[in-house]
């Protein structure tokens, strides 16, 4: 716009600019750079690698054994030999279902959770508690012991149970029966038939 003299005063002559010109020019700007820094996230999260797990430290199974052996009226089993790759993600003594001291062990296989439960004097309350309430089908024969089968297929659980005298042993997981079953072999045969306390000690094999 140009500004002339005349004889009544000045004149503005020629056309305004254009308002809002350079509003929409930053506006534009503006969301150019946020496209940039969003494609720039986008990039990171592809290739900056997520585990598929939380991974839980390891246990020492043999020491918690020792620990937790204060608490129970039995030595915990703990098996010995296990493929490698097993790892020990929880091991130690609980009070389960109807106050019933037990022993908890469970192992990452690499394909799934096997588990060892274990108790004196059981109730059926607490047997089925540990076995999801999965009905008696049955037996599986391992090293010479019949394991009584409670799974729950329709949860991809697996379970034997092995009654001897008043000790319950239950070996139950999402591990593949192969798994189990190694895991069950494992188990030390002094600690899956065990004497009830009568004032004599208590057998002390090594986990």
């Amino acid at each position: 716009m140009t500004v002339s003299e005349t004889p009544t005063g000045p004149v503005a002559t020629g056309a305004p600019a254009p308002a809002g010109r350079g509003t929409r020019r930053s506006v534009a700007d503006m969301l150019r750079t946020l496209a940039v820094i969003i494609g720039c996230v986008v990039v990171l999260v592809l290739i900056v690698p997520r585990p598929n797990e939380v991974r839980q430290p390891d246990v020492d199974a043999t020491a918690a054994a020792k620990v937790a052996r204060a608490g129970l009226s039995f030595v915990p089993a703990v098996p010995a030999g296990l493929p490698a790759g097993w790892a020990a993600r929880r091991a130690e003594a609980q009070v389960g279902t109807d106050d019933v001291a037990m022993w908890s062990l469970q192992y990452w296989t690499g394909t799934g959770y096997a588990s060892v439960r274990q108790a004196r004097g059981a109730t059926p309350a607490w047997e089925a508690r540990q076995v999801t309430d999965g009905r008696e089908n049955g037996t599986v024969t391992i090293d010479g012991r019949a394991w009584v089968v409670r799974s729950r297929t329709d949860r991809g659980i697996t379970s034997w149970v092995l009654r001897a005298g008043d000790l319950t042993t239950i070996v139950t997981g999402t591990a593949p029966t192969a798994e189990l079953e190694t895991l069950a072999s494992r188990l030390p045969a002094a600690t899956l038939e065990q004497p009830e306390p009568s004032g004599a000690a208590s057998p002390t094999p090594s986990p």
